[in-house]
């Protein structure tokens, strides 16, 4: 077996895969051109790499440049599954598919890596649009999927949604004040409790961390001071909340080091990414399979409930969740498949009402 955890990150981490670096400075306008360009490079850069001492550094770098341009001239043909993103000089997958099939990728092609993978998440919500996403199957009847439940008693992670804004891009400005306000409210009613304020951007990060008092709040505004941060919200003897864009993944906050958190935006995956703007087209244009028609709501939901289990670790654990942004009401009523029904019972246990 070959046991694959977070899987709800299987997504991204099989699209960079695929992804195929052009170089700074490459100025490429469309596909066709690097395609071009890489057919045009790929005999000299070849004879360079065969002429190049086996064990050199000279053999490496050019062995790199041979399979790049390799691939790219691989998907002549094939570019509708691909789009140019200039700002990261890059070519992109638009699906994980594109890359390959998952189970291949993952196990090898001759399955050297092992014979059954297993994938693991606490949050895969919808086993069909999983299943499609990541070229799967139909659960079932391709795949296996269980569902263990979650056994933690709803009462030691209540939810309270407070709408305080409505937070997007067109209304962060508006926002700002009414969110800051009822941070301050929430920290206030918490006196000598620690806790995280979830900004999920760096710049709203920015515009909140002016607007809240130094007293009780850390902040790290670039992802440099992550780690600078980190360790000093972890020491005990104090009652600051870590205002972070950056903790929604790969951070526990068990017992006391975090007894209360605050989500202030909703995660939504960004249009200004490139890929995500060409998914969406798809999805309008219905060009997509079925199942991948909510795939905007459920990468969202996937990370509400990833930021929410953060600092709940163990059955004897306890951490309140505070949920600011309106914006949270309106994806529980649009996309209601998505909310576990362990979720709908912390709702309850927080005196939510959507």
């Amino acid at each position: 077996y070959v046991i694959c955890d977070e899987g709800h990150l299987l997504d991204g981490a099989i699209s960079r895969l695929g992804e195929l670096d052009l170089g700074a400075g490459s100025g490429v306008i469309t596909i066709e051109e690097a395609i071009d360009n890489a057919d045009h490079a790929l005999p000299s850069m070849k004879k360079l790499r065969d002429t190049a001492s086996l064990y050199s550094g000279a053999h490496r770098v050019t062995a790199k440049k041979v399979e790049l341009l390799e691939r790219l001239v691989a998907i002549r043909g094939h570019t509708d599954g691909y789009i140019l993103d200039s700002n990261a000089n890059k070519i992109r997958p638009i699906w994980p598919t594109v890359v390959g099939n998952t189970v291949d990728i993952i196990l090898g092609g001759d399955r050297g890596r092992g014979k059954k993978l297993v994938i693991m998440s606490a949050t895969i919500l919808d086993p069909v649009l999983y299943g499609e996403l990541m070229g799967l199957g139909k659960p079932g009847v391709d795949f296996t999927y269980i569902q263990v439940p979650n056994t933690f008693p709803a009462t030691s992670g209540p939810i309270m949604y407070r709408p305080a804004a409505s937070v997007t891009r067109a209304t962060a400005d508006k926002a700002a004040g009414p969110m800051a306000r009822g941070i301050k409210l929430a920290l206030e009613q918490r006196p000598g409790v620690k806790g995280i304020i979830h900004t999920v951007s760096y710049d709203w990060a920015v515009r909140l961390w002016g607007l809240l008092p130094p007293s009780r709040v850390l902040a790290h505004t670039v992802s440099k001071e992550k780690g600078m941060a980190l360790n000093e919200f972890r020491k005990p003897g104090h009652d600051k909340w870590l205002l972070s864009p950056a903790v929604a993944h790969g951070e526990d906050f068990p017992y006391d080091e975090a007894r209360a958190q605050i989500l202030t935006k909703m995660p939504f995956p960004s249009l200004g990414d490139v890929v995500v703007k060409a998914r969406m087209e798809l999805i309008k244009a219905g060009r997509v399979a079925k199942a991948l028609t909510d795939w905007y709501g459920w990468a969202t939901m996937i990370e509400v409930w990833q930021m929410i289990g953060r600092p709940v670790r163990a059955h004897d654990d306890f951490a309140e969740t505070v949920i600011l942004d309106s914006q949270f009401g309106r994806l529980v009523k649009q996309y209601p498949k998505f909310v576990p029904d362990s979720v709908r019972e912390q709702l309850t246990a927080g005196g939510s009402k959507i």
